[in-house]
């Protein structure tokens, strides 16, 4: 056997690398993973759930080769725009239900090989197992005469014998065979469809986040590609195999005894009438329960996310108790349908046992006639009795097509959103070419810009906003909270668009500048709450730029202010792991730490425009003296914008804008401000003029 697998495994493995070619075309020597600073071969998780659901269909773009789309000129990822299903003036595209053999196959077609294969390995033990009973009745009717006639010598058992031994063996070869081939094009499926996703996810738009919970995400990703992988697999194997036995047993049995076969058969369209009506309800079952348990992980999943809050708060026990009775309800519905599956099984081996039992009555009477002798009467109930184990295989299918199907449905949801709205603007419909893109340190203009958010659409957030960022000055813009401030950097960096206007950088639209340019070299963002991935602090440092040399990173880090933490108190240096799973906590980063990780980052990027959205607000004072210094540096030499609350902050820079309801309502540096006295100066008023706190928020 261990043989068997090693010659199997030889087979597959070239096929499995051209298919992971193939598959990862589109991806350069720095690809979206390693742009990340993941190395893709380490650290795979898979976490699996079993989850029932309503029956539906998927619908899968195709994989394309590397002459249709792929690595751009300028060495970014490039999204092939024809995969995708644009609806305009909306996120969602048209829902498509049905999953086509021509869809099927472009899922398939890397391992269409292995997927005959495993074809013919269940047609083969489909094959043998029809043929089993047949010969076994060669040997009973063999030794009915021995013991009726004495006149047969023993020696008569051996042909059959040794018949009936070799079909038993080739069908345990053919079932080897065709659960391998079969776990390799399942398992390779589920790598590319996760791989899909998780590219059709990541190029949405941040309306698409806005909307979806990351539990929500992750289900699909791990759960529902692990029921559908598992679904085909069964279906496959199982379907075929079993397909192929009820039709063969069939045959088998007519030619054996027309009478018993036609009486047995007849029975047959009641028990599948019945099957089908159940069927029906469980699939509404199926459907309940699971939109139950999204329920239940929905809320588990916020109540981690936001568990500082949580224990802030001491809402423990109320988070319990939702949770509790969300699973509890869950718990019921599957029960309810646990008991329903039972009843349709149940109700399906006492049809066929029953069948079996009239075989034996017919049987029996056929005999005392003289129409069937004792090998065939034997023949013909293990021919029977395969096809009642086939049957009642096709019935156990039934629960994975459920799963598989509920799956499908999942998945097709995601696949149903349009990208090309957001993966295509990395590359495609812009006017400047990567090597036109020569900023130093650009002027930003909003002219006539008026937005609202797609989730609100009444509401307008700015309406005719104007206003011109200096090229090289360090602009603040102040105002109370919800005064729109972080939504002018989300629609400089492009998470949104305006309704009207337009956003330019000296002078040139930035939607005429593709994303990969815009977000990957043109502007640089450091946010409250510092992203840290889970993998080495340099790589960690570099993803901002993957071809940066270790010097660099060093260097950028020095001038972060981060480079003495790292060396001193991370065990490891620079190849200590934080984020993630290594948590920061556990890896003793404290905020300021992090945010100077963060910094360092930026200025590896070396961006000529710099975004800060409330870097420094969340830091106690010694942090934020520490990472003000960093700032300091990063601001040198470029456009920078600060959406800042902190009079120490603000009293910096060179420009201040304040805004009050989506408008700008006065601008000028702090000075010219106070002598206005103004709402700036109301507000300064107000909280006293202490230069550490914050004065808009």
């Amino acid at each position: 056997m261990h043989i068997l697998y090693k010659c199997a495994n030889l087979l597959q493995k070239p096929l499995f690398l051209r298919s992971c070619r193939k598959l990862y075309a589109k991806v350069p020597e720095i690809n979206t993973v390693d742009r990340l600073g993941f190395n893709v071969r380490r650290n795979i998780r898979v976490y699996t759930t079993i989850s029932l659901s309503a029956a539906g269909a998927v619908a899968f773009y195709s994989v394309k080769s590397p002459s249709e789309g792929g690595i751009s000129t300028n060495g970014c990822i490039e999204p092939s725009p024809s995969i995708y299903v644009p609806l305009e003036g909306s996120a969602k595209s048209t829902r498509v239900d049905i999953l086509s053999v021509s869809t099927l196959c472009s899922l398939i077609i890397a391992d269409l090989p292995y997927l005959i294969m495993a074809i013919l390995g269940a047609f083969g033990a489909a094959y043998f197992n029809i043929r089993i009973p047949t010969l076994l009745g060669d040997i009973i009717n063999v030794l009915t005469k021995i013991a009726q006639t004495h006149s047969i010598s023993f020696s008569a058992l051996q042909a059959p014998s040794l018949r009936l031994c070799g079909a038993i063996s080739l069908q345990s070869l053919c079932t080897f065979l065709y659960i391998g081939f079969l776990a390799t094009v399942g398992e390779r499926i589920a790598c590319r469809l996760r791989a899909m996703l998780f590219e059709h996810v990541i190029y949405q738009n941040v309306r698409f986040f806005d909307e979806k919970t990351s539990g929500w995400i992750i289900e699909r990703l791990t759960a529902d590609v692990q029921d559908f992988k598992s679904s085909f697999k069964h279906c496959v194997s199982q379907g075929l195999r079993n397909g192929a036995q009820i039709v063969g047993s069939s045959v088998a049995m007519y030619r054996i005894s027309p009478t018993l076969t036609a009486a047995l058969l007849g029975c047959l369209p009641l028990v599948f009438l019945v099957g089908s009506l159940i069927g029906s309800q469980l699939r509404r079952m199926s459907h309940a329960a699971h939109e139950k348990t999204d329920e239940s992980t929905d809320i588990a999943s916020e109540a981690f996310t936001h568990i500082r809050s949580v224990k802030s708060l001491a809402i423990e026990a109320q988070m319990i108790d939702q949770y509790y009775q969300s699973t509890c309800e869950a718990c019921r519905l599957h029960e309810y349908l646990g008991y329903g599956i039972g009843c349709f099984q149940g109700l399906s081996n006492f049809a066929m046992n029953s069948l079996v039992l009239g075989v034996l009555y017919l049987g029996g009477n056929l005999m005392s006639r003289g129409d069937l002798d004792a090998g065939d009467l034997m023949a013909f109930l293990v021919a029977t009795q395969s096809l009642h184990r086939s049957l009642a295989q096709i019935s156990l299918l039934f629960g994975h097509v459920i799963r598989g199907a509920s799956a499908a449905a999942h998945i097709s949801e995601v696949l149903s959103y349009s990208v090309s709205s957001e993966a295509t603007l990395y590359t495609k419909n812009v006017k400047m070419l990567p090597e036109m893109i020569t900023f130093s340190t650009p002027v930003i203009r909003f002219e006539n810009v008026t937005f609202c958010y797609p989730n609100r659409p009444g509401k307008a957030i700015f309406k005719d906003l104007s206003f011109e960022i200096p090229a090289g000055k360090v602009v603040a813009l102040v105002g109370e909270s919800g005064a729109g401030k972080s939504t002018v950097l989300a629609l400089l960096e492009r998470f949104y668009e305006p309704i009207t206007g337009k956003i330019t950088l000296d002078g040139v639209d930035i939607r005429d500048i593709s994303l990969s340019q815009l977000r990957g070299h043109l502007l640089g963002y450091i946010s409250q709450e510092p992203e840290i991935f889970h993998n080495t602090v340099a790589e960690n440092i570099r993803c901002a730029r993957p071809l940066a040399s270790q010097s660099n990173i060093e260097a950028a880090a020095k001038a972060a202010q981060a480079d003495d933490f790292i060396r001193d108190r991370l065990n490891g240096g620079y190849n200590a792991m934080i984020g993630g799973g290594s948590s920061t906590a556990s890896a003793g980063l404290s905020g300021g730490q992090r945010q100077r990780l963060v910094i360092a980052r930026a200025l590896l990027k070396n961006a000529p425009i710099l975004l800060l959205d409330e870097a420094t607000s969340a830091l106690d004072a010694e942090s934020e003296f520490q990472v003000q210094s960093a700032l300091q540096k990063a601001m040198q030499g470029r456009t920078v914008l600060i959406v800042a609350h902190r009079l120490s902050t603000i009293c910096r820079a060179d420009l201040i804008i304040v805004m009050h309801k989506g408008q700008i309502v006065e601008q000028g540096t702090h000075d010219e401000l106070i002598r206005r006295k103004g709402r700036y100066f109301e507000l300064l008023q107000r909280q006293g003029g202490d230069n550490d706190s914050p004065i808009f928020s």
